[in-house]
């Protein structure tokens, strides 16, 4: 009776690791995009190693640096903090504009005249109004505060783009002594 129960705790135990290798099997294939409707085998043997000379490590490096997107991310934020630094430093300096009106108004059938110069008919004229103007804030501690927070967040961003060119160079070097290894 005894070994009958163990027979059965075995079988449990085998249909188990069936269906586990089957769920492996399913999202080793979704992870692939291999369809469903496509034989699939896993090989049981050892891969061959394809012997291939690495290039120099220095040039490996850069053309990390060059395509990974990480950089670009990071070079994109660098770009958006310097021109946020150079925005809040134009707050410095007043800002001038122009404006340009012109009014044409034509009432047919009617005439007004008056003698007064100061008095115009508002149903037939013609005008022309500019302005030029600065406006200048003058809360002058509070503008340099945001330029020195812009600054501080600007430098920020340099560190950020140093420390992640550091880490893919580290990371390009461990890649680079991990491959010599598998050479030998």
């Amino acid at each position: 009776a005894k070994l009958d129960v163990y027979g059965y705790e075995l079988e449990r135990k085998r249909l188990n690791a069936e269906k586990s290798i089957r769920l492996a099997l399913g999202a080793l294939r979704r992870t692939m995009g291999i369809p469903y409707t496509v034989p699939f085998n896993i090989e049981d043997g050892r891969l061959e190693f394809v012997r291939r000379d690495l290039a120099p490590l220095d040039s490996l490096q850069a053309l990390s640096l060059r395509r990974r997107p990480e950089i670009d991310q990071v070079e994109a934020g660098v770009q958006a903090r310097y021109y946020q630094y150079k925005a809040e430093r134009a707050r410095r300096y007043p800002e001038v504009f122009i404006g340009m009106d012109w009014n044409f108004e034509q009432a047919p059938g009617r005439n007004f005249e008056s003698p007064n110069p100061f008095i115009s008919d508002g149903y037939n004229s013609q005008s022309v109004r500019a302005a030029l103007g600065a406006r200048w804030q003058l809360g002058l501690y509070d503008r340099e505060s945001d330029i020195q927070r812009a600054h501080v967040a600007y430098q920020e961003m340099l560190r950020m783009r140093a420390w992640a060119r550091q880490s893919i160079v580290l990371e390009g070097h461990r890649a680079y002594e991990e491959a010599s290894e598998a050479e030998q």
